[in-house]
């Protein structure tokens, strides 16, 4: 059987989010169950393209980096990858200047 958790948040800001996922991850069993240490475990943010993040086109900032902190929390290595439909991923990373210090650690 699936778990699934849903936890409000009310806003983007970094620590209001990473407490709302962990909560959520915590609801069903954690991220401990996976055994993800020493592993590499890709995480696919949904880029579509590069509207404004604003738009809510693509996931916040603060939502991958919450959920890559987790991982590393587990000794995991979270590695982001990702293939814009519309654009080319280059350019959907200069609309997010968070994501574009992170440029090597994306696959496509």
């Amino acid at each position: 059987m699936f778990k699934v958790s849903i936890v409000k948040c009310d806003s983007y800001e970094y620590e209001k989010v990473y407490e709302a996922i962990k909560k959520s991850i915590t609801l069903i069993g954690g991220l401990e169950q996976f055994n993800l240490a020493h592993k590499k475990v890709l995480l696919k943010p949904n880029l579509l393209n590069s509207k404004p993040i604003k738009n809510a086109v693509t996931t916040h900032f603060s939502v991958i980096k919450a959920i890559s902190s987790l991982v590393k929390e587990v000794s995991g290595q979270p590695i982001l990858g990702d293939r814009p439909g519309y654009e080319s991923l280059d350019k959907v990373l200069e609309k997010i200047p968070k994501l574009e210090s992170e440029r090597g650690a994306f696959i496509s």
